[in-house]
């Protein structure tokens, strides 16, 4: 006996019947045929079962995250990522199919016969790996993490859609400034300021740790590249030969975030969400400046210390700022001279 196939259906298992109590007959598979059924006059043949099953799928998405890390936030900020691989995979692990996700970040695999399959997604470069969700079968859900994206046990039966098996991931962070150094001392990075390379910067998370190190370019900047959401500092090591100045919290999409410590090379509280980015994190030195001179016996009161004139040694120099307050005091040396040095 010979079934004409329906449309829109796969062929599934057919199975031969009994007569009299006893197996008569062939099924083939797949073939939709029962041969070799023998009957003889009277005898009844039951159960000549043809089976036939719909193909099932299963289709998800992917996308980045919101700046605080919300994946799955209906009508949220979360920009969906086209080109991303995402592989099909047996009961064992197995590969079955490759696809890419769409302009709009989904992705589908369809024609797939009843089983146990798994989805794995690879992520990006440049992104940071972020959650995944389990999605549903008939409005239940299916399935289970199986690892860094990777999701199985997604059973599938007969005509059965596998929906919202979605994958997230994180845009990075990052933070930059300059070291320089900041001729009129008023923290802001000016045309014609020197830059200062070869400077280094550490990055410290919230609890104080030193989490990467960098240096300064030629041009005097630096940078620190696929940071995580959270609370960061920068801090940075007093160049030789210049006196700490002033430093300056950078801004966050055109706003402040954090507050320099000055003096103290040290810029904490910089509060960086998924995506963020942070400049104009700057650190301003200052070249120190000295004062010199000489004091001796002035015979002819011509203010040159004439060869017939003597230095005086031991001689009590004090440096005063400019309201008048004593800042430093020294002493001149055998020569009468004196010399306050690293001033700013």
């Amino acid at each position: 006996m010979v079934q004409t196939h329906p449309g829109g259906w796969v062929d599934g298992q057919d199975r031969a019947g009994t007569v009299g109590g006893q197996t008569v007959g062939q099924a083939d598979q797949p073939g939709d045929r029962i041969g070799q059924v023998e009957l003889w006059w009277g005898d009844e043949g039951v159960d000549y079962d043809f089976g036939e099953f719909r193909l099932a799928s299963i289709r998800g998405s992917v996308h980045l995250t919101g700046p605080d890390g919300d994946c799955y936030t209906p009508g949220g900020p979360q920009p969906p990522l086209a080109d991303v691989v995402v592989r099909l995979l047996d009961a064992a692990g197995a590969p079955l199919a490759e696809t890419r996700t769409d302009a709009q970040g989904n992705y589908r695999f369809d024609g797939l016969l009843p089983g146990t399959y798994t989805v794995a997604e690879q992520t990006p470069g440049g992104l940071i790996d972020g959650p995944d969700r389990v999605g549903t079968v008939d409005g239940q859900p299916m399935g289970a993490m199986a690892g860094n994206d990777t999701i199985g046990g997604i059973r599938l039966t007969s005509g059965q859609a596998a929906v919202d098996y979605d994958f997230c991931e994180h845009a990075p962070a990052s933070l930059s400034g300059t070291v320089y150094h900041d001729r009129n001392n008023d923290g802001r990075y000016d045309a014609g300021e020197e830059p200062l390379a070869g400077i280094t910067v550490r990055l410290l998370d919230e609890t104080g740790q030193v989490v990467a190190t960098t240096q300064t370019g030629q041009d005097g900047s630096y940078e620190f590249r696929d940071l995580r959401a959270g609370q960061y500092a920068v801090a940075e090591s007093q160049p030789a030969g210049y006196l700490d100045g002033l430093d300056t919290a950078g801004t966050v999409a055109g706003t402040t975030v954090g507050r320099a410590v000055n003096p103290g090379d040290e810029i904490r509280g910089i509060g960086l969400r998924w995506g963020d980015t942070g400049q104009r994190y700057d650190f301003g030195e200052l070249l120190s400046g000295s004062i010199q001179g000489l004091v001796f016996s002035d015979l002819d009161r011509n203010c040159r210390l004439d060869p017939e004139e003597q230095p005086l040694a031991g001689v009590t120099v004090e440096l005063r700022d400019g309201s008048g307050r004593v800042v430093a005091s020294t002493q001149t040396d055998s020569q009468g001279k004196y010399r306050f040095a690293d001033l700013a």
